[in-house]
């Protein structure tokens, strides 16, 4: 028969702050039966009431998920405050640079149009052009290299989806023009790193495409919030809130680890068993990132069974697995991305030099081969020579290397017909 004074000296002795090992412990040192002492607590719990102090009463364990928390959210904010403007900045560059290469080309267009041209003016533009390749080459690298902290900074905090506790905190507004989610994102949730400036610049290039019928920025701006600068009180004071919500839900955690521990084996098969199950319903539903749980839920389900002594053991090597598993992540992603496996950028492009190759065999171009080449109206009725070859072969065997011209540039026409080379 349990011995109801024992359970009532063991409640009063925890209302006092001692714990049920230490208990334990003292009363094995008074000589109790061990068996009086597990029926004597599972007496006492079974009578113990609600009590709000012990539920938020702080301990390593409680405070262990809130603060690593924390330190994601602090590593991301640092990150995206330190990487993020200048990434926009370096993609608004880029974006000049390709509008500034649209105009090169209408330019060169235009310019080899134009009967008895000076093969040398175009061959100027091209060598611009050329630079603008290799510029725009150099931005794209430059680029790349900003997003890998960017990446690796949110790369826990992000895919969580632990911010979402709190619909309020400020995740930047940049994630959503990348994300395929942008329906999950409405404005009062988001905040900007990038500048205006940079903002104005990335949405007028979407109005542009979308106007144009691309699809590349148009899609993501489609939704996109209105600007809204980062403030750090705001951060501040959502983080702090949301660390509250979760340490809250870590006492409500240990309460129901508690409670599951003094019930039945079957109870607690069936409790782990619809644990074990709910991250793949959620998973199901379409809460792609509940499956990141899942760790999680088959520690709980394992400690359930497991007496105190031991479940201390798995608990904290449970943890230091779990940050070696962290660490390591962020240096295989690191790698990854910087094999190119990870959206990469190419960092490699062949470099040309033109060269003006003039036709020893030429002739008139015929009326009917000017509608057909589409010749601008004003040019139909004169006359005037072209290449009798192919800019193709003719680049081919002007080039001295061995491995054949990739860029062959349309033949200029007119009293001495030529074909612009880059070799």
């Amino acid at each position: 028969m349990v011995n109801k004074k024992l359970a009532d000296w063991i409640k009063s002795e925890e209302a006092q702050g001692y714990t049920e090992q230490q208990l334990k412990n003292y009363l094995i040192k008074k000589k109790y039966n061990k068996k009086d002492i597990e029926d004597a607590i599972s007496l006492a719990k079974s009578h113990r009431t609600f009590n709000f102090k012990d539920f938020i009463k702080p301990t390593p364990l409680k405070l262990f998920f809130p603060i690593l928390f924390l330190v994601l959210i602090l590593v991301s904010f640092f990150i995206n405050s330190s990487f993020l403007p200048e990434t926009g900045e370096q993609y608004c560059q880029q974006i000049k640079s390709g509008q500034e290469m649209d105009v090169l080309k209408e330019q060169i267009k235009d310019t080899s149009s134009i009967n008895n041209i000076d093969p040398k003016e175009v061959v100027n533009l091209l060598e611009k052009q050329e630079l603008l390749d290799k510029k725009k080459i150099q931005s794209s690298q430059e680029f790349r290299n900003q997003l890998l902290p960017v990446m690796m900074g949110n790369i826990y905090f992000y895919p969580s989806l632990i911010y979402k506790l709190n619909p309020f905190f400020p995740v930047p507004c940049e994630f959503i023009l990348v994300s395929e989610e942008v329906k999950e994102f409405t404005s009062f949730r988001c905040s900007y790193y990038i500048s205006q400036e940079d903002y104005q610049c990335l949405k007028d290039q979407a109005e542009k495409e979308q106007n144009d019928q691309w699809t590349s920025m148009a899609t993501y701006f489609q939704n996109a919030p209105e600007y809204k600068q980062i403030h750090n009180l705001d951060l501040l004071f959502n983080s702090i809130l949301l660390i509250i919500i979760i340490y809250l839900i870590i006492c409500g955690i240990s309460l129901l680890f508690d409670y599951s521990k003094q019930k039945s084996k079957k109870t607690k098969l069936l409790l782990s068993l619809l644990l074990l199950i709910s991250p793949f319903f959620l998973y199901l539903i379409g809460l792609d990132y509940a499956l990141f749980y899942y760790p999680f839920v088959i520690l709980f389900s394992i400690l359930l069974f497991v007496k105190e002594k031991p479940k201390k053991i798995i608990l904290y090597i449970s943890i230091f697995l779990l940050i070696v598993l962290l660490i390591g992540m962020l240096f295989l992603f690191s790698s990854n991305i910087m094999k190119g496996t990870i959206g990469g950028f190419s960092s490699q492009e062949d470099s040309f030099s033109y060269k003006i190759a003039f036709c020893e065999d030429t002739w008139v171009l015929p009326m009917e081969s000017k509608i057909s080449y589409r010749i601008t109206e004003k040019y139909i009725n004169e006359e005037w020579n072209v290449c009798s070859k192919p800019c193709s072969i003719l680049c081919k065997d002007y080039c001295e290397s061995e491995k054949p011209s990739r860029r062959e540039f349309s033949m200029l026409r007119g009293d001495k017909p030529s074909c612009i080379c880059g070799c």
